[in-house]
């Protein structure tokens, strides 16, 4: 049973995820852009968990105490980032690219930090998957699946967002880093 703690919690991990996919609804309806890309970013995260537990199990080793709480501590941090956009957006937190009229910009709290920290999440749940299998061969899949799937959804949520908030968005964008604290806000190009 240690060799497959790891593993195990990966697949809570993914688990958890799913739920609050499925449970989490926004009050406030809005018009949803490129549906699709939620497909692509639930897609990846499977590959990425498919590929971790494979990975795991061809190794033939038990869990590493070290990479299961650095997993279990990423999987904590995307968590955690995740709850704190939530809360900040409210009812007008959505799985979806989808916005609504009155919806104001949320600048301030993780969203002073970084513009998609939800995408900031999903890039911890991946390293955590990646640790918690101890299977460093599954970064390189998440980098050729979630990350263009992140890449094209980031792009897509901008242009919705430039195209609803204007000005005070590329504003925001210059600011602002997308994902990463600390690189500066640039206007993606």
């Amino acid at each position: 049973m240690k060799a497959n703690l790891g593993p195990l919690l990966a697949i809570l991990l993914f688990l958890l995820r799913s739920l609050e996919m499925r449970f989490r609804r926004s009050p406030i309806p809005g018009k949803v852009a490129a549906r699709g890309t939620l497909v692509a970013m639930v897609g990846a995260g499977i590959c990425v968990l498919g590929s971790g537990l494979i990975e795991h199990a061809l190794r033939h080793r038990p869990t590493n105490p070290g990479l299961l709480v650095a997993g279990v501590a990423a999987a904590a941090l995307s968590f955690s980032i995740r709850a704190l956009a939530a809360r900040a957006l409210g009812d007008y937190w959505s799985m979806q690219i989808e916005l609504r009229q009155k919806q104001p910009l949320m600048e301030t709290g993780i969203y002073g930090v970084v513009r998609h920290p939800i995408y900031l999440a999903a890039t911890f749940e991946v390293l955590a998957i990646c640790l918690l299998c101890g299977a460093p061969w599954t970064l390189l899949v998440g980098a050729v699946t979630v990350g263009p799937a992140l890449w094209v959804r980031i792009k897509l949520e901008e242009r919705a967002l430039v195209a609803h908030f204007g000005e005070l968005y590329v504003k925001y964008q210059g600011r602002v880093p997308a994902l990463v604290p600390g690189l500066g806000g640039r206007r993606p190009t």
